[in-house]
């Protein structure tokens, strides 16, 4: 028997959930994020592994506020429920 599981997600935090500047190119940029962390929500199998991952992509959006401290912990707080909190 071939069983196949497929983790499909669907991310659609707001440029104010991910905590970004509010500026003109900011709602791009939460969808940029919205869509690297659905890939890489489909493509981890830990929290650490999708943190390790997403961290280019808080880089690629700096100009809006991505790489602060909020939006990271916004993205370890979303990968840590989606993989399960560590204790």
């Amino acid at each position: 028997m071939n069983v196949t599981i497929e983790r499909i997600a669907r991310v659609s935090l707001t440029r104010d959930e991910w905590s970004l500047y509010d500026i003109k190119g900011s709602d791009a940029a939460a969808a940029g994020l919205n869509a690297a962390a659905e890939l890489v929500i489909e493509s981890s199998s830990n929290a650490d592994e999708a943190i390790r991952l997403f961290a280019p992509m808080l880089s690629k959006w700096s100009d809006f506020g991505a790489s602060d401290t909020e939006p990271y912990w916004v993205a370890v707080d979303l990968f840590n429920h989606v993989f399960g909190a560590k204790i």
